[in-house]
């Protein structure tokens, strides 16, 4: 099947993997069976995936719906069917679909956090205050009529696909701006390929919605998983809420600055109890708690905290509320849910003063596994995809109709040097200032046989620190320093500063965490990155959240710590480590920094490699790598 005369792929060559990869893919598809593909980094499995699921919709009339975590991935998707569609003179239809609020002309608006953004554009809406919305969907007949030769004319213009920076601009542009999102739902009814995030087909309830608008079924599509390593956890994260005593405070000052001092009382009163609930914990104590442990407020005073939020954000020209946050979250804690599949916890900080009760979904697979088996086939893909069966049970996919497949890294075995240094931990019960000592001297042992720009990657910025000292002493390059508090402002300057020294001879160390920001999304090919080393393992906080993983995990799939703890741990590391060699003309070194690489719990997760070494004395190995030819 794979090759350029019978499938719509845009380049003139197939890769060796990348061909496998689309039969595998369109076999999949055509056979009515999902796929969970482990495809590292230079494969191309974005073109192959993408042009196996639009040659065989294009036969079918199904849509494709490709989501991903990254707005920046979303321009890379939309360039290859707009290619496809040159190449061989075709008309899919692409839209680029982001949030409401990101596509929202309404600037002032926009700066609102998303959850009261929202319910700020619904009140505007449900009281006929958007102009925006008027002229995109309309009220009155009069206004309806305009508003479809408007969205006819975006049609017209976004008919060959447009990124969601183009229609921005492009609706900023005009002499009376539409909301951006319903014209985009407009265009996506008429699509073939829908490119979006995870939210808008996996999160069940903005996945609904979003479907009937755009007058799409699941059991029509093909869905296709981007860097799916992440959606899990991503799903997870989206399904949980919390609030804090700092929550109660800031909503008893929104009532008291509208003069409801009945909300304010009401406020008060569940605070106190819940005070009392709390009293005999000591300072950062957690402790499990059941829906009913805390007094919940009715559904008229939930009703008149999102009145009383909305109100003081328009009053006040404040862009968040916390009644609005005390409703979302009580409407969370009241939903039924299964069984064990969420976590409540109750916990006291800020010296026995401050507390806060967290609602934790802990699995996703009971709201996903209801869309991904619904459609006609769905494909995961990721460069980090190991164990594959882990990402197919947290996903709920059908075991009978799943296929696991692993490829092989297209980039040259001799470009690259993997190595495993055992003679040091981050191990928490042999944290010492000696241990600390060592690993600062091995990563200087490292860093100075790499000619170049190197990053280390830390489990914890607390780590970071305790190994910053000694290693400042020893390194003779200039050390760039990614802050816990930085904004993404401020990590892209710092990037930039990075980079820059990858044109000096001796380069610069770059030091950051596994799992933060430059563990995973960020592209550094040649020489503005040589060598990464990853330093322990970024196991998460042992708390009553990563407790009651292990606890859910090991009831239902018997594999709590892998699933909750080690397994999630090593996703990062790897993801951390794929900072470093880029391409097939790269060249770089990847180093492992703790004993526990070598145990059998932890090596499992790294994909099948042939040239991983495990040694003390990395040194000299890695100077003959980069004396050899």
């Amino acid at each position: 099947m794979a090759n350029k005369r019978n499938i719509y792929f845009r380049h003139e060559e197939l890769r060796k993997q990348q061909k496998k990869l689309i039969e595998d893919t369109y076999k999949a598809i055509k056979e009515k069976k999902n796929l969970i593909a482990h495809a590292p980094t230079g494969l191309g499995k974005t073109d192959a995936i993408i042009s196996s699921a639009i040659t065989h919709s294009l036969k079918t009339g199904e849509t494709v719906f490709f989501t991903t975590p990254k707005i920046s991935q979303h321009e890379i998707a939309l360039e290859v069917v707009r290619d496809i569609n040159r190449k061989y003179g075709l008309n899919i239809r692409a839209t680029d679909v982001v949030g409401k609020k990101h596509l929202c002309p309404n600037k002032p608006l926009k700066k609102a956090p998303s959850n009261e953004f929202y319910e700020l554009c619904k009140k505007q809406k449900k009281e006929e205050k958007c102009p925006y919305y008027a002229r995109a969907v309309g009220h009155t007949k009069k206004e309806k009529i305009k508003a479809k030769n408007r969205i006819e004319e975006f049609l017209e213009w976004q008919e060959k696909g447009r990124t969601n920076t183009e229609v921005i601009e492009h609706i900023e542009e005009m002499q009376k701006p539409i909301c951006g999102y319903e014209a985009t739902i407009e265009a996506s009814k008429k699509s073939d390929v829908i490119i979006c995030d995870y939210f808008h087909v996996l999160n069940p309830f903005i996945s609904q919605t979003f479907l009937q608008k755009t007058n799409k079924e699941l059991k029509n599509s093909i869905l296709i998983i981007d860097e799916a390593h992440n959606a899990p956890s991503r799903i997870r994260s989206s399904l949980s809420t919390q609030i804090g005593s700092y929550t109660f405070k800031k909503a008893k000052k929104e009532a008291i600055i509208l003069k409801d001092h009945e909300l304010k009382k009401e406020i008060d009163n569940i605070e106190k109890k819940v005070k009392k609930k709390t009293g005999r914990l000591r300072q950062n104590e957690e402790k499990l708690i059941t829906k009913n442990s805390i007094p919940i407020p009715s559904k008229e005073t939930r009703k008149n905290l999102e009145k009383i939020g909305t109100e003081y954000m328009e009053k006040s020209n404040k862009d968040k509320s916390s009644c609005l946050s005390m409703k979302k979250f009580y409407d969370n804690w009241t939903k039924k849910s299964k069984k064990k599949s969420f976590a409540r916890i109750m916990k006291k900080w800020d010296k026995g003063k401050g507390f806060s009760i967290q609602y934790k979904c802990l699995d996703p697979s009971i709201f996903t596994e209801k869309i991904v088996n619904k459609t006609r086939s769905t494909v995961l893909m990721s460069g980090t995809m190991k164990p594959q069966k882990m990402y197919r049970d947290l996903t709920g996919l059908d075991k009978k109709k799943t296929k696991l497949k692993e490829y092989e890294s297209p980039f040259p075995e001799k470009n690259q040097l993997k190595i495993i240094v055992p003679n040091v931990t981050t191990k928490y019960s042999e944290r010492t200032p000696q241990q600390y000592e060592k690993i600062a001297e091995k990563t200087s042992e490292i860093t100075q046989e790499i000619p170049g720009n190197t990053a280390v990657f830390f489990p914890s910025y607390k780590v970071m620190r305790k190994v910053q000292r000694p290693l400042e002493e020893k390194i003779n390059k200039p050390i760039v320093i990614q802050e816990k508090e930085y904004t993404q402002k401020e990590n892209n300057k710092t990037l930039e500063e990075f980079k820059k020294h990858s044109k000096s001879e001796e380069g610069a160390l770059l030091a950051a965490v596994s799992g933060g920001s430059y563990g995973e999304g960020i592209d550094l090919p040649g020489k503005q990155l040589m060598g990464a080393i990853i330093v322990g393992i970024p196991l998460n906080k042992p708390d009553l959240e990563t407790k009651s993983l292990i606890k859910y995990y090991d009831h239902k799939y018997g594999k709590g710590w892998e699933y909750g703890y080690i397994f999630p741990a090593m996703t990062k590391a790897i993801q951390a480590a794929g900072r470093c060699i880029r391409n097939e003309e790269d060249k770089g070194i990847i180093a492992y920094l703790d004993n526990r690489y070598t145990w059998r719990n932890y090596s499992r997760c790294f994909p099948e490699e042939k040239n991983i070494k495990v040694t003390g004395e990395p040194g000299e190995i890695i100077r003959d790598f980069w004396n050899k030819d």
